[in-house]
């Protein structure tokens, strides 16, 4: 299964990008497993199945990034 194939050229190119620069990348497993995404999909680009305590210590990375 090639990921994004209906997104289009764009969001390929982008995640380039992001993986050029070691970006982490993860992807909610059970939203990505609905969707019919393995691990194996997401290793081309070493993207990881997250959960729930992931994303909660991105976003309050990010806000405090963003707030302070």
């Amino acid at each position: 299964m090639q990921l994004f194939r209906s997104a289009g050229q764009h969001l390929a190119e982008v995640l380039a990008k992001i993986v050029s620069k070691k970006i982490p990348i993860y992807a909610c497993g059970a939203c990505s497993r609905a969707r019919g995404v393995t691990e194996t999909d997401l290793a081309e680009y070493g993207a990881k199945f997250g959960n729930p305590k992931i994303f909660v210590s991105l976003v309050e990375w990010a806000d405090k990034i963003i707030t302070e």
